[in-house]
């Protein structure tokens, strides 16, 4: 395993030693499955998200034994591989998948392979400026993501990035209401979306207000400091009990899942309206639509639509952004009140398509 670059010294939150050596076993070995499948072609790979920045969960069982609780998340870049050289890399990088997500417990990812040469492309997003300030790198060039991706300082992140980070979490909240109304035993699963719900949240408004830092504590800090309403208290305060299950996730949901689930919809909803700077949700799906018209409007996003979810659409908003328009039909189905709503197949399908 190559070494991290200087902004990750560990991968979790709270330096457990068992955890941490884990992961530091199994990466190694990882890049060794890596570079033994895909002999060549490979410019680098990464690992992101909470664990490459140092700021994944780790799980406390009964017993005192440490497991890890994210999921791994790897970039992939490749050398000027033509799109039927992706997809076999992609291939091969499943089987690698399955195989460690089935030895360590966790869903191991990777991205799908991109070239080197196409991520000017994506510079201005939240995912691959996070992976830009911490990463560890495990196969290939240490330093490629911060040669080929250009520093963009937090404060400047597109309102784009903060609605994306909306429809992502309210979906997650969608999804763990269907688990819960069918009383599922993934508990796991539930506890994560309701904690990834409310640090989106939390995220997206400092992203609006041009007050994203990269350190998830700075982030909690400057919620704690925006108290100039009851609804910034009530989240900066859901916000630091979402950091500490991060850093150290507990079991067993609340004791009313239902309540929780709502309050989670409220701040949901609260939230966009003051991303949006609306009063009230009844007003955000029309500021998102007049935002997508006004802004991404054109035959590029029709053909998109058309093209992804395989019907024509000949409505004023068949022109619009899609991603904007799911997450409009996601506030159509969080606007409702009660718990629980089911995600229309519609609306899944562009999700999945555009988010």
């Amino acid at each position: 395993m190559n070494a991290a670059n200087n902004t990750t010294r560990r991968f979790t939150g709270t330096g457990n030693a068992e955890a941490e050596g884990i992961l530091t076993r199994a990466l190694p070995e990882i890049a060794g499955d890596i570079a033994r499948s895909v002999p060549c072609g490979i410019a680098g790979v990464f690992l992101g998200g909470g664990y490459g920045r140092g700021e994944g969960g780790v799980f406390v069982k009964a017993d005192s034994s440490a497991a890890l609780y994210n999921d791994l998340d790897f970039f992939v870049f490749t050398n000027a591989l033509a799109p039927s050289q992706r997809k076999a890399v992609n291939a091969t990088l499943e089987k690698i998948s399955q195989k460690w997500t089935a030895k360590l417990g966790i869903d191991v990812d990777f991205s799908p392979a991109k070239n080197v040469s196409s991520l000017a492309q994506v510079e201005n997003t939240l995912m691959f400026q996070e992976l830009r300030n911490g990463y560890v790198c495990i196969l290939g060039d240490t330093a490629l993501p911060l040669r080929a991706i250009a520093e963009l300082s937090p404060d400047r992140l597109p309102l784009s990035e903060a609605l994306r980070l909306m429809l992502n979490r309210g979906m997650g909240l969608m999804f763990a209401g269907e688990k819960l109304a069918k009383k599922s035993a993934d508990t796991n699963f539930i506890l994560r979306n309701f904690n990834k719900c409310t640090l989106g949240c939390g995220d997206a408004l400092l992203i609006s207000r041009g007050l994203y830092r990269w350190k998830i504590s700075e982030r909690a800090e400057c919620l704690a400091n925006m108290q100039n309403s009851e609804f910034s208290k009530r989240l900066g305060a859901k916000y630091a009990e979402a950091v500490s299950f991060k850093f150290s996730p507990a079991d067993g949901l609340p004791e009313s899942p239902a309540a929780e689930w709502e309050e989670l919809a409220a701040i949901w909803r609260r939230t966009l309206a003051e991303i949006l700077g609306v009063d009230g949700i009844e007003k955000a799906a029309g500021a998102i639509r007049a935002q997508s018209h006004s802004e991404t409007a054109g035959i590029k996003n029709f053909l998109r639509w058309t093209l992804r979810m395989g019907r024509v659409d000949f409505s004023r908003s068949a022109f619009a952004d899609p991603t904007l328009k799911t997450l409009s039909m996601l506030v159509k189905e969080l606007s409702a009140a009660g718990a629980y709503p089911q995600i229309p197949p519609t609306l899944l399908r562009a999700w999945k398509h555009f988010n």
